[in-house]
């Protein structure tokens, strides 16, 4: 039982070695801030390694996981809440990539290594301004 017991262990280890020595990952950085909430306002960083092909939902869903908070809507492409702080009238999250308002969703951009991605909650309608 001890010998079919440790080959069990030692394919599965052989196993997980070969399945993610394959997979390519990157490092992007993640900011997620509230600019408007005065009380309890959401302000977090970091780096965050994921898949190559990993879109920039999947970044900002791991430093929300890595931080505890919750994210509504990253599945979809456009983020609605995060920790509570939801969309509503003027106020949403914006997504921005190395510094420039994004023009797709989170789920439709995949970053390069060392973008920066940063989600903002903010008053979006001086945004479209002519």
């Amino acid at each position: 039982m001890k010998r079919i017991t440790a080959f069990i262990l030692i394919l599965t280890t052989m196993v997980f070695i070969f399945t993610s020595c394959g997979q390519k990952t990157k490092n992007v950085s993640v900011i997620i801030a509230d600019e408007i909430s005065t009380e309890n306002a959401i302000d977090i960083s970091g780096s965050v390694s994921v898949p190559e092909n990993a879109n920039a939902g999947e970044c900002i869903r791991q430093l929300c996981n890595l931080n505890d908070i919750e994210i509504v809507g990253v599945d979809e492409g456009f983020i609605t809440s995060v920790g509570g702080v939801e969309n509503e009238g003027d106020y949403a999250w914006m997504f921005y990539v190395n510094g420039e308002l994004s023009d797709v969703g989170v789920s439709g951009y995949t970053p390069e290594p060392d973008d920066e991605i940063k989600l903002v909650y903010i008053d979006w309608s001086g945004l479209f301004s002519e």
